[in-house]
């Protein structure tokens, strides 16, 4: 527990400036909603144009937690001591908990502080059943963040290079994805269901494709991330 709370309290301070910057655009993005609100459409601007946002900068604090918990050791130059064991390789088993933790709490104030001022305005045409289907899941989808950047992390020793390297897995993906639009797997992984975001309980991408995107998704990256920590516990320091 008290290795749980030191890699924990290693991501205060680093990620509150960040938090504060997005919601800081999120009470922007809330007003001028409120100064277009159209009460004729169809689908709520909660869901189409707002809450998109908001996941994006959490899944962007998901992947940015776990690079400087993962990270942390490499660039202080202490891997040698801490990992020079096979018990204390374990280690990085805490960090994985303690990201998925600081994401969640990151997050959970960002996503609050931003409902919150999105309904300082406007609180008109939300489908509030909806909202509940949703927000659970935004949870699983920054978890899967955090599981991809720590199956990068367990590999790639240098923080920065897998923070690179988790972005620009993201980034090609949407890449692939602009290029074969109508292709509906392309959809299932992470980056997929975020850009689909709006979409979720739609049945525009055949019925219930999130909820199996979700399962696939997550299957998919925790085998990848029991395979990519057992390379770590076996690799050379």
């Amino acid at each position: 527990m008290l290795l749980f709370r030191y890699e924990f309290e290693k991501t205060k301070g680093k990620m509150w400036l960040f938090v504060l910057g997005c919601f800081l655009l999120n009470i922007m993005g809330a007003d001028s909603i409120s100064r277009g609100f159209d009460s004729t459409v169809s689908r709520s601007d909660l869901i189409s144009r707002y809450l998109p946002n908001v996941v994006l900068e959490c899944a962007i604090i998901a992947l940015l937690i776990t690079h400087i918990l993962i990270g942390f050791e490499h660039s202080s130059r202490t891997e040698n001591v801490v990992y020079s064991t096979v018990t204390g390789r374990r280690v990085m088993l805490y960090k994985l908990a303690a990201a998925i933790c600081s994401a969640f709490m990151y997050s959970a104030v960002l996503l609050g502080a931003s409902l919150a001022a999105y309904f300082t305005w406007n609180r008109a045409n939300t489908d509030w059943i909806l909202l509940a289907k949703i927000i659970p899941l935004v949870f699983v989808l920054i978890l899967l963040f955090v599981l991809i950047a720590f199956a990068v992390s367990a590999v790639v020793r240098n923080a920065w290079v897998a923070a690179v390297i988790s972005v620009g897995i993201n980034v090609a993906w949407l890449g692939v994805m602009m290029n074969f639009p109508d292709e509906r797997l392309l959809r299932l992984p992470p980056m997929g269901l975020l850009v689909s975001f709006k979409s979720w309980f739609t049945g525009v991408h055949g019925e219930y494709y999130e909820l199996f995107g979700f399962t696939l998704s997550g299957t998919i990256l925790i085998g990848l991330c029991f395979s990519t920590y057992q390379l770590f516990r076996r690799r050379s320091i």
